[in-house]
């Protein structure tokens, strides 16, 4: 669990950080941890490891699954700053509109309606 939630924090991070740098940079990072995410899921010994020491799966996970993850993780952010910054309304989905009583707007949404305001 703490391997997904690290994976996690590093998509947050790269997307706070990417938006903050020129397009043609996110556009180069991003690409190019897609391609490693590619590469990567496909590599034989990856997808045929005999790793059982919490070690070795954990190598596993990381060189097979972390570039795939955090680019999953940071997309969404990602997506939410580039809306922003061409001063088009970010979307919230119902499911997250919820304020156990308190009116919208008074209190962050989720990890992602307070990821929203990094980018004002």
């Amino acid at each position: 669990m703490l391997f997904f939630q690290l994976a996690l924090l590093l998509g947050y991070g790269l997307s706070a950080w990417l938006l903050k740098r020129p397009i043609p940079v996110q556009v180069a990072i991003t690409t190019g941890l897609c391609v490693l995410a590619i590469v990567s899921t496909r590599l034989p010994w990856i997808q045929e490891s005999r790793f059982t020491e919490v070690s070795g799966i954990l190598l596993t996970l990381t060189l097979g699954m972390l570039p795939a993850m955090v680019l999953l993780f940071s997309t969404s952010l990602l997506m939410h700053g580039w809306l922003h910054r061409r001063g088009k309304p970010v979307p919230i989905p119902p499911v997250l509109d919820f304020q156990c009583g308190r009116p919208r707007g008074s209190a962050p949404l989720s990890v992602h309606g307070g990821a929203i305001d990094w980018f004002g």
